[in-house]
């Protein structure tokens, strides 16, 4: 599988189709396409309709995910901090320009499998709220978990906004004065990777204390945190030695305001380098 990102920076007006080119002549199934920088969004539609899209950046934490990844960006205007972040974590294969624009193809270092994805994996999750010895489960309703009284506390796949940009993610609110725990019965893998975060709305609003963001396998375990910093945070947590078993994400915070936490996690095991 390939990663693409694509960086429309100062190019002509045909310079775009020739890269989509080059891309065209790269692509296999399965890849996704990145177009840079996040404000080249109406430039999605250049793209070819087949191809699945977004416009970023930064480059995302899931990149060890695929195995090649093409950059095609402006020629005389280096993305430096992307680029910088890009090749810590792949080698440059070759590059080809396309009028203003080149493309850049790397492998990636150590390209892993997604063994569970767990944002589908959801509806085979037990949700519950957690507060000392009481346990009470959350009940199903449609497509998500209720989890209390309130509109926003509830457990459920969604899209939200993280630094100017959406992305698909489990929404899950934590709850006043108890725990949130989501705990899938059976996963399989190395580790445990990729993100969680608060929305560009709850960071914009000074109601709530951090968030505590804990991932529990087996004797791994992972603590993590968020308050009022902006974007999505990694998540990345080895999981024992052929690990075969339950999997439990909890979510607290001392007073929950207006927390909107959300999440993105699999477990991957390594193909090697």
């Amino acid at each position: 599988m390939t990663f693409v990102a694509l960086a429309a920076l100062h190019r002509g007006p045909d310079d775009l189709d020739s890269a989509v080119e080059v891309v065209e002549s790269l692509r296999e199934p399965g890849d996704l396409v990145l177009l840079y920088p996040a404000a080249r969004s109406l430039d999605l539609s250049r793209l070819p309709p087949d191809l699945p899209a977004a416009a970023t950046s930064s480059v995302p934490d899931e990149l060890d995910r695929f195995e090649r990844v093409i950059v095609v960006r402006d020629r005389d205007d280096e993305p430096v901090a992307f680029n910088r972040t890009l090749r810590s974590r792949a080698a440059l294969l070759g590059a080809t320009e396309a009028g203003a624009l080149l493309v850049e193809l790397y492998q990636i270092d150590a390209p892993v499998d997604v063994v569970d994805d767990l944002d589908g994996l959801l509806d085979s999750a037990q949700v519950d709220v957690v507060s000392g010895d009481d346990v009470v489960p959350c009940p199903r309703s449609g497509d998500r978990f209720e989890c209390g009284d309130a509109d926003w506390t509830w457990v459920g796949r969604t899209t939200q906004v993280f630094a100017g940009e959406p992305y698909a993610c489990v929404w899950s609110h934590p709850i006043d004065g108890a725990d949130l725990r989501i705990t899938f019965p059976r996963v399989e893998g190395d580790h445990v990777s990729g993100w969680f975060g608060l929305t560009d709305y709850a960071v914009s609003i000074p109601d709530g204390s951090p968030v505590r963001f804990d991932v529990r396998a087996g004797t791994a375990s992972g603590r993590f945190r968020a308050h009022r910093g902006v974007g999505r945070r990694p998540v990345d947590v080895a999981l024992p030695r052929n690990y075969a078993g339950p999997l439990t994400i909890t979510i607290a915070a001392q007073r929950a305001g207006v927390r909107h936490l959300c999440w993105s996690l699999q477990t991957t095991r390594s193909r090697g380098t």
